[in-house]
């Protein structure tokens, strides 16, 4: 277990206060070094913050410019350059942690999980960062699953690139883990599987199950009340200053009106959301 502070040599009370440091780069040295004494098998987990607002950028290697870290309405457009210099430099980083890893791994099977927690939005509805929106561009991440020196059945390999067009969410990742370690039918974790939400990536089951979504929790509290659900490519959402549900099309971005899904999940709406964010009754 490695932490910031671990790699900068001090106490941290921010991850803002070490970003220029390059931690992604600095974590990424990190398990390089630490991967080869581990034991086999092993399940590792490594979590890069550089793109993260402040962004972290490399300046020598940025091609998208002028960028600025300051956050104004005038200067989105290169505060925009910024998180994608940012995602540039962590891309690198990503690279040579896959590399350490498959090193590692040598010829035993291995599988890389990569995703991202949320996304990222400069002045689409009016907003800029995250937490504020339940609308594509801060929900929208990008996802992908790689298996290596047969990590996967075939039958697993043909579900999982049938789901490579299909509307994911994070609730898949953890079943998708435990199919490919070849656990998530045993009995002692079938209590535990039953609650899940999401379902298995290496498998063609899916569940038509609403998801509710909310950016606030006891962890984070939300910046602006927003909630919603979402299944398959339509989400329902609502903020303050809404008086009704808005459904949008995740496909086209459009928000949808008459629309027999959207109708669907307003009404799964009522047993889970009593009130709007705006303290309306969700009737």
């Amino acid at each position: 277990f490695v932490t910031v502070e671990d790699l900068v040599g001090r106490r941290v009370g921010d991850i803002e206060d070490v970003i220029d440091l390059g931690v992604d780069r600095l974590l990424a040295a990190r398990v390089e070094h630490d991967l080869p004494a581990l034991p086999k098998p092993f399940f590792a987990m490594v979590h890069l913050s550089g793109t993260h607002a402040p962004y972290f950028v490399d300046d020598a290697h940025a091609p998208f410019r002028p960028y600025t870290h300051a956050v104004t309405w005038a200067g989105q457009n290169e505060l925009h350059a910024a998180y994608r210099d940012a995602i540039v430099a962590q891309d690198a980083a990503v690279a040579r942690v896959i590399r350490a890893f498959f090193a590692a791994s040598g010829d035993d099977p291995a599988l890389v999980v990569f995703t991202s927690d949320h996304g990222e939005a400069f002045g689409e509805h009016a907003a800029i960062h995250h937490g504020q929106s339940l609308y594509d561009e801060q929900i929208h991440v990008p996802g992908w699953v790689l298996p290596r020196n047969g990590a996967l059945e075939p039958a697993q390999s043909r579900a999982l690139a049938k789901r490579s067009r299909d509307f994911v969410t994070h609730l898949d990742v953890l079943p998708t883990i435990l199919d490919a370690y070849g656990v998530l039918d045993d009995f002692a974790a079938t209590p535990f599987v039953r609650r899940f939400a999401g379902r298995s990536l290496l498998r063609d089951e899916r569940s038509d199950a609403p998801i509710p979504l909310t950016d606030c929790t006891d962890m984070f509290p939300c910046p602006v009340r927003t909630w919603g659900l979402t299944r398959g490519a339509r989400t329902l959402t609502a903020q303050p200053w809404d008086d009704a549900w808005r459904c949008v099309d995740l496909r086209t971005q459009q928000v949808l009106e008459g629309d027999a899904e959207c109708a669907a999940l307003r009404e799964a709406s009522r047993a889970i959301f009593p009130t709007l964010p705006n303290g309306r009754r969700n009737l």
